[in-house]
């Protein structure tokens, strides 16, 4: 595996306004260790939620991570499209809102790294912290039925990515999502003024992200209405936003950069060679190869001593 560069000396962390890295992780431990060296202590720190089916060891055995990077306990078994997705995000905004001193919260993915200068990075966020893409769903009825029609992906059983047939028994805990599920068909879904869909990687406040996430846990029906969707994570919080501010039209204003115009999508970046050029308002890039991240960020600190 490719080693990190290395990271910056712990320290203690200071009270000053910080900004809160939540990242989703489960296979790129080492561009995970140059975000860290890139967004250190004492403007950032670092909440990493590692899927539960994947060995720890993977990502604690392999140096030792700074102070600012904390793994928290509560994991998840994310499965692609499911409301486990959520569940891990929220695990990572309860841990990072019990710290007083985070302002901003960025939702990212282990294979992410900045696209700008760390301390522009900070101003940027600071200055201006609710990034996030939403659009009206049902401008396009596939995002719409995403919501309307009831699924349950948060299983091997049930998974919509590829497994064995001997992987896919059914569980106790899947039997119970199954039966909430025909109780909630029996109800309905909640009647949304409207659905909303976009990427699921943003930068929220302090008080958005609290007034969001607190709806979402606090409403059972609403709360149903989400986890029996397909693709929460890129409807739910996007959804409750949108709605609280009365959005009439589309806004696209998230953080993070992935090229969708390739295949496989998004494209998966092994050299900036292959980055084309990101619009002004994108601050992180994801999809970039485990095996790249060493070479990637080292171009990535030229580029900015080059500016």
């Amino acid at each position: 595996m490719t080693a990190a560069v290395p990271l910056p000396p712990t320290g203690t962390l200071t009270p000053a306004a910080t900004v809160a890295l939540l990242v989703l992780a489960c296979h790129a431990p080492a561009v995970l260790g140059q975000l860290a060296a890139a967004c250190d202590a004492p403007r950032f720190r670092c909440y990493v939620h590692l899927d539960a089916r994947e060995d720890p060891a993977t990502y604690t055995g392999l140096w030792a991570w700074p102070a600012h990077v904390e793994f928290i306990g509560d994991r998840f078994p994310v499965y692609w499209g499911g409301f486990n997705m959520i569940r891990a995000t929220e695990a990572l905004v309860r841990r990072a809102l019990g710290d007083m001193a985070n302002r901003v919260f960025v939702l990212l993915s282990d294979d992410t790294l900045p696209l700008v200068r760390p301390d522009r990075l900070f101003a940027e966020l600071m200055a201006s912290p609710d990034r996030i893409d939403v659009g009206l769903a049902r401008r396009n009825p596939r995002f719409l039925t995403r919501y309307r029609d009831f699924f349950f992906l948060d299983s091997p059983a049930t998974s919509a990515r590829p497994l064995a047939v001997e992987q896919r028994s059914i569980d106790p805990a899947a039997l119970d999502a199954l039966e909430r599920l025909a109780r909630l068909r029996e109800r309905g879904k909640v009647p949304l003024r409207e659905v909303w869909s976009g990427s699921q990687w943003w930068a929220l406040s302090r008080p958005t992200l609290t007034a969001v996430t607190a709806e979402l846990a606090s409403d059972a029906w609403l709360r149903a209405s989400f986890e029996f969707s397909a693709v929460p994570d890129e409807m739910a919080i996007q959804t409750l936003y949108a709605n609280r501010l009365g959005l009439t039209a589309r806004s696209f204003t998230g953080p993070m950069f992935a090229d969708m115009s390739r295949a496989p999508a998004p494209f998966v970046y092994r050299s900036w060679d292959e980055v084309p050029t990101p619009g002004a308002d994108k601050l992180f890039i994801r999809k970039i190869a485990n095996e790249a991240a060493e070479p990637m960020a080292r171009q990535l600190r030229s580029q900015w001593d080059a500016s």
